[in-house]
């Protein structure tokens, strides 16, 4: 079984109940709640959507969308220094103790990416499925060349990624990739083993050709996702 883990903490910096937030007149969760129900649909007893949320609010709107809400994250696991993974693996216990649940691989939708399509994700679990995967993520082209970004410190910077005399700018076009964020999948196991969700020469890139994919953490990020939203609808 798939566990299809949804964290949305109440607390946020940039923007107060952020996954409440409204954008293009929904609430930012609605359209992470939105796929995994697709996905439930598609999938049927072949996944469970599991929303892990501190905040009343949210687990009341969770739960009018049709998902259950019997989990309440804990306080401690709770804060801005709190990890998904140590609120994930609280999850997964309270599954373990209250439903007998144990799942064999978990999914994981973050509420902050509300660009998504279900047949991205559907095409990602049959991938992991038929190469008997561990880890994946989701990946798209970067939009900034490589040889154009710069790392500084202190006194000094360095080039992300040092230009060759000669070589054509496109010529990085399909080697180079930025981790966007819309979906990682593990199995319990590497859970477990490695307590994160991406460990290099293991975990396979996940390539999407949507180069819209946003991650919200500003105002300013609402008005770009609500945009691309509008744009679609047309």
């Amino acid at each position: 079984m798939i566990l299809i883990y949804i964290p949305a903490r109440g607390g946020s910096k940039g923007i107060p109940l952020k996954n409440l937030a409204e954008l293009n007149g929904k609430p930012l969760l609605y359209y992470t709640l939105s796929i995994a129900k697709a996905i439930e649909q598609e999938l049927g007893d072949e996944v469970m959507i599991f929303v892990s949320s501190d905040d009343e609010k949210i687990l009341e709107y969770c739960y009018k969308q049709g998902v259950q809400t019997e989990y309440k994250r804990p306080d401690p696991l709770s804060g801005d220094h709190s990890t998904i993974i140590d609120g994930l693996k609280d999850a997964l216990t309270w599954l373990e103790l209250n439903k007998s649940v144990n799942p064999d691989q978990i999914l994981l939708l973050q509420a902050t990416s509300p660009i998504r399509s279900v047949n991205h994700v559907l095409d990602m679990i049959k991938e992991f499925k038929s190469k008997e995967l561990s880890s994946s993520f989701s990946v798209i082209p970067m939009r900034q060349h490589p040889n154009e970004c710069i790392q500084m410190n202190e006194n000094n910077w360095e080039y992300l990624q040092k230009p060759i005399l000669g070589n054509q700018r496109q010529s990085y076009k399909d080697i180079f990739f930025f981790i966007d964020g819309s979906y990682y999948l593990i199995t319990r196991e590497f859970l477990l083993e490695h307590s994160c969700f991406i460990q290099p020469y293991i975990s396979k890139p996940f390539i999407l050709n949507d180069k819209n994919a946003i991650d919200v953490d500003e105002p300013e990020d609402l008005l770009l996702a609500e945009a691309i939203l509008k744009s679609r609808e047309h």
